[in-house]
């Protein structure tokens, strides 16, 4: 028996989005190089999400992780989502 195994490879133009949520999500919360985000795309079994969302993991050394949810998928989200999702969740940032 031969199993195969393949990674899963990002298309460039969403690394850019991730990256660009990254950007955003730092510069919204005034977030310094120390803190680390990862940002993936779920889907959402509740109705109320619209079956898809943005999840920004934040990361800070000390500090349990935190998420922030943004409704959408990634490709949808922009600096006034962003800024939408921070504003929700003043228990955030700063540490």
């Amino acid at each position: 028996m031969i199993l195969r195994f393949s990674r899963k490879v990002d298309d460039p133009s969403l690394a850019e989005t991730r990256q660009r949520i990254r950007d955003w999500t730092r510069e919204a919360l005034g977030a310094d190089d120390r803190v680390a985000f990862t940002v993936s795309e779920i889907a959402c079994g509740d109705a109320a999400c619209g079956g898809v969302e943005t999840i920004v993991l934040i990361m800070a050394e000390g500090r349990p992780t935190q998420a922030l949810k943004i409704p959408g998928a990634m490709r949808t989200v922009g600096w006034p989502q962003v800024l939408d999702a921070v504003s929700r969740r003043p228990d955030l940032w700063p540490p």
